[in-house]
């Protein structure tokens, strides 16, 4: 910021000048604290890839983060909203290549949590839904229901390091993943592609019957139902359903 006023010497600032500073550097104090505020958040949102890369470096990319993706919400929660997608080609990929995928993970997973509350489904809703109504009944997802899918299996390296293990060793491998909140705990886990076509056609509202005729693509027509009401039975369980 102050180069870029330095070059229009001539700016008009609202600022006065003080008895030791410029109205230039006044103002820098402030965006200097700026971003340390929002680099500080930051370091909590994607404290793995922090822990991963040292203090040093995640530093650097974050400053180049906001140099290119300035944050255009008056709130700093957001202001990593595009920071994986800033260093998916970064020279630090040929060391960690997983890492934007971690950064991706984790940022589900604080969206996630911020999400809106909203009612679960219970196990006694569907009980007591009458036989000719189920091929019409809609099923969706709660807003704090997330699907990701990663190039990378990252849960595992954010696993090692929420256990404070040495990272593994992982094999690229494309992984989906469910993420949701139970009350105040995120939980995740990885999914089969079948589920994971499922989870992404509740996700935008689907009925019952539908549901089963994309299962159907999968399983034998005598297995479709079971299979679906298996699926529902643990998506009930977690919380997922709305």
């Amino acid at each position: 910021m102050e180069a870029a006023l330095q070059k229009s010497p001539h700016t008009a600032l609202p600022v006065l000048p003080s008895r030791t500073l410029t109205p230039v550097e006044r103002v820098d104090i402030y965006n200097k604290m700026y971003f340390h505020r929002i680099l500080e958040a930051m370091q909590g949102d994607f404290s793995a890839v922090r822990h991963v890369v040292g203090d040093e470096i995640f530093s650097e990319l974050v400053a180049a983060y906001l140099a290119s993706t300035p944050p255009t919400h008056f709130s700093i929660r957001y202001a990593g909203k595009f920071f994986a997608e800033s260093f998916a080609h970064h020279a630090l990929t040929s060391a960690w290549p997983w890492l934007a995928d971690l950064a991706r993970l984790q940022w589900t997973l604080l969206a996630a949590y911020d999400a809106l509350d909203a009612p679960a489904l219970r196990a006694e809703d569907l009980s007591a839904l009458p036989a000719d109504a189920w091929p019409t009944r809609v099923l969706h997802t709660t807003p704090a229901t997330q699907r990701l899918d990663l190039t990378w299996p990252a849960q595992k390296i954010l696993e090692a390091v929420t256990e404070e293990q040495s990272l593994p060793d992982i094999a690229r491998k494309a992984t989906s993943l469910l993420i949701w909140r139970r009350t105040l705990d995120v939980e995740y886990r990885v999914l089969t592609p079948l589920e994971a076509e499922l989870i992404d056609a509740v996700q935008k509202k689907i009925t019952f019957s539908d549901l089963c005729e994309l299962a159907l693509a999968h399983v034998a027509e005598e297995q479709v139902i079971a299979c679906v009401g298996n699926f529902l039975q643990q998506w009930v369980s977690e919380g997922i359903l709305a």
